[in-house]
């Protein structure tokens, strides 16, 4: 065992696997929304965290380096406990932060034990190959007719950065392997242009334009590697200046001004959690009480945002300032013992390092205006670039084995711990949500919130399904059974606005077919106005109100929440109609009653011929007999 340490065999194994599993993790990926996917995306980690095991434990002169930058690694870690009563986002979330920091400085560990440079160069070598055969389906796709490629990921874009974070490398490759190195660049930039992303090419020809002018001024590069670097820098840069302008100058895209919109949502969202932030994995369940309204189209509040299209802006606002900063001031200091470290050194080596900083910076401008850092086959090649980038560990013997051991076994076995649970509870609930028997959607979410207790989720959710096929009329058992599910929702999330609706629904149909009292209605009230808070922007909880106001007598109020609702959403058919039967019922002028109809009349004009794109949209335009029943929150962004 000892002589195989010495020989560097086993983390050599280890450090080409994790570059050959680049080329399974799309498919994991495309199958991240079943729950098979869900154990093979936590497979990819867990293999990813083996690897920094087989680093810690085997490499030399570590107990200065990787265990004591182990320190903010553990940090993350401890941050993915309190994230796992979350639930799975917010786990799976920080455990991949965790795992590509931990990966990055193993990798560099692993390096730094080389006799020579040539297991960078190998390193590199498999990652371009790697990422060739998702370029080949990526072109193969936009041949076959069927748009922009994607190559098993669920986003073109997620696809592009994965490829242009690699192309830097293609360059270094080329210089060393002729004809294979430009075949496969060849086709990597191919790749790119058939995901038609504009951030990509944006970014890529920015740093790559950028890196190959440093490399020129210094003398690194000559002749026709230089000029073939220049001919793809400009075909990108021309390219993306040519798609954003034609972006913003047809009028065509309705998405073009979505992002300048929605950032300043997000920053006013940190603000009002400035030091700890919202939480991770929050974002979604919290945006809709900062919605906005598209003034452009007819439903105004049609697409709620819920990502905020920024990977800075997303750890800002759910990670809060102290978070933010933290992270920031590690980054500095990274790049700057990065930059103190590459002062000589080999040719090659420095190649290599400076191809992988090139590819860390695309990444890093293409997350201030998207997310793709949150797919696994992009987080671990930037894990995989970052080891790349990082100076070589000082060499030393191997001392300490045993600790090292130890002490790894206790931080991974707590890393698996904690991302595990959450991964069988989501897996439950996706088990859950793929019957249709209710008794069985209710055990088998019952057996995820054991797993998961704190996850505000699975009871919200639990309630939600009794509530849907509660008999009717409602008898006291599933009243109490019901409202158990809905006070234990809102007693682990109080701002959650789902929670407080089902009440509120529940309240109200007790007053009109169980209790019958006054109390109950008020309840109703109380918990239609909480829920409004997390949602301000959604007419239909002011229609529902109305409603309720209606069964109390109380027209006044139900009027004033409908003029509130048809204010939100002009062409919101329901609403007018209730107003209009409203002031009926309140004797109102005839005039007012014409006034009433001819906006009932346009509303139905611009609804006319308009195709909703999401549950909302479609509760909005079209007439129906009795309140929607749909979740809070329209389709998302």
């Amino acid at each position: 065992m000892n002589s195989l340490f010495r020989e560097r065999r086993l983390w050599v194994a280890g450090l080409w696997g994790a570059a050959a599993l680049m080329a399974l993790i799309p498919w994991m990926e495309a199958a991240g929304q079943a729950a098979t996917g869900l154990w093979l995306d936590l497979l990819a980690h867990l293999a990813a965290l083996a690897l920094v095991a087989l680093a810690v434990v085997t490499g030399g002169g570590l107990e200065r380096r990787v265990l004591a930058d182990w320190l903010p690694a553990g940090f993350f870690l401890l941050v993915s406990g309190a994230a796992a009563a979350y639930g799975f986002a917010a786990a799976l979330r920080l455990f991949e932060m965790a795992t590509a920091f931990a990966l990055a400085l193993a990798l560099a560990a692993l390096l730094g034990q080389a006799e020579s440079g040539r297991h960078r160069a190998g390193l590199a070598c498999l990652l371009v190959a790697a990422a060739v055969p998702a370029a080949l389906a990526a072109q193969f796709a936009v041949l076959a007719g069927r748009g922009r490629g994607a190559a098993g990921f669920v986003n073109p874009n997620h696809l592009a950065a994965f490829l242009v974070a690699v192309l830097p490398l293609s360059l270094v490759v080329a210089r060393r392997a002729s004809l294979p190195g430009w075949l496969a660049g060849a086709v990597l930039t191919l790749g790119v242009l058939a995901t038609r992303s504009r951030g990509a090419l944006l970014a890529a020809g920015l740093v790559m334009g950028i890196a190959l002018a440093a490399a020129a001024v210094r003398r690194r590069l000559r002749g026709a590697t230089l000029y073939r670097g220049l001919a793809v820098v400009v075909l990108f840069s021309g390219l993306a200046g040519f798609a954003l302008w034609t972006r913003f100058a047809d009028g065509t895209d309705i998405y073009r001004y979505d992002r300048l919109m929605i950032w300043p949502q997000v920053v006013q969202m940190a603000r009002d959690a400035p030091l700890l932030g919202i939480g991770p994995g929050q974002f979604p369940y919290r945006a809709g009480a900062y919605n906005f309204p598209r003034d452009g189209e007819v439903v105004r509040y049609g697409r709620s945002f819920q990502a905020p299209h920024s990977y800075p802006l997303l750890l800002l606002a759910e990670g809060g300032g102290l978070v933010f900063l933290a992270l920031a001031l590690g980054a500095v200091l990274t790049i700057r013992r990065a930059l103190q470290g590459w002062r000589g050194g080999e040719s090659q080596e420095r190649d290599v390092a400076l191809a992988a900083a090139s590819g860390l910076a695309i990444l890093f401008i293409l997350s201030l205006f998207d997310e793709p850092l949150a797919r696994p086959p992009v987080l671990l090649a930037a894990a995989l670039l970052a080891g790349l980038a990082l100076p070589p560990a000082p060499a030393g013997r191997s001392r300490g084995m045993a600790k090292r051991a130890a002490i790894l076994a206790v931080v991974v076995a707590a890393a698996v711990a904690l991302v595990i649970q959450p991964t069988r509870a989501q897996s439950l609930a996706l088990r859950a949500a793929a019957t249709s028997n209710p008794e069985e959607q209710v055990a088998l979410l019952a057996a995820a919130r054991r797993v998961l207790p704190g996850q505000v989720h699975y009871s919200l959710e639990t309630a939600k399904v009794l509530l849907a096929h509660a008999a009717h009329p409602l008898d006291l058992k599933s009243y109490a059974r019901i409202r158990v599910a809905a006070d234990r929702a809102v007693a682990l999330d109080p701002v959650h606005p789902d929670g407080h609706l089902v009440r509120a629904r529940l309240e109200r149909r007790a007053c009109v077919e169980l209790l019958r009292t006054e109390a109950s209605c008020a309840r109703a009230a109380a918990d239609y106005r909480l829920a409004a808070r997390g949602a301000p922007t959604d007419a239909r909880l002011l229609r529902e109100e109305a409603s309720l106001a209606r069964l109390r007598g109380r027209l006044a109020e139900a009027a004033t929440r409908l003029r509130r609702a048809v204010a939100l959403e002009p062409v919101f058919m329901d609403a007018w109609q209730d107003l209009l039967a409203v002031e009926k019922a309140a004797a109102a002028p005839p005039a007012r009653l014409l006034e009433l109809a001819a906006h009932l009349d346009e509303a139905r004009r611009r609804a006319r011929g308009v195709v909703p794109d999401s549950a909302y949209a479609r509760d909005i335009l079209q007439a129906t007999a009795a309140p929607p029943s749909d979740a809070v929150r329209g389709g998302g962004v």
